[in-house]
């Protein structure tokens, strides 16, 4: 996503936390952008986690008016962390039952950025 306002333009991602947070140094507050305070955020992201929380991260960088086409490279630096987005995802109901078979199995459990 993008957009313009008053001379400027700017690029909106969004993402898995920890990729997003690799690519910030910077993070917004209602004063500017200031220093990121990644333990703050990785600590944020674990609790929510254990609440059993999807977490998407949101971050943006100002880019040149002129610029119609970006490449992956132009977006892995100086994006500013703008914050974190949780969500319930419930497992469907399919899931919860293939889920109890593989640990009757005796498999362990896959996740994806949920427990750490």
């Amino acid at each position: 996503m993008s957009g313009e306002s008053e001379g400027e333009a700017w690029v909106l991602m969004t993402g898995a936390p920890d990729v997003l947070l690799s690519l910030c140094a910077q993070q917004q507050t209602a004063s500017g952008a200031e220093p990121l305070d990644r333990s703050y955020r990785d600590t944020a992201i674990t609790r929510y986690a254990s609440e059993g929380l999807c977490t998407v991260a949101a971050a943006w960088k100002r880019v040149p008016q002129a610029v119609t086409t970006l490449e992956p490279a132009d977006l892995r630096q100086d994006m500013v962390m703008l914050g974190l987005a949780c969500m319930m995802d419930p497992p469907r109901p399919e899931a919860v039952a293939a889920i109890r078979n593989c640990q009757q199995a005796g498999h362990p459990r896959q996740d994806d950025h949920r427990r750490p």
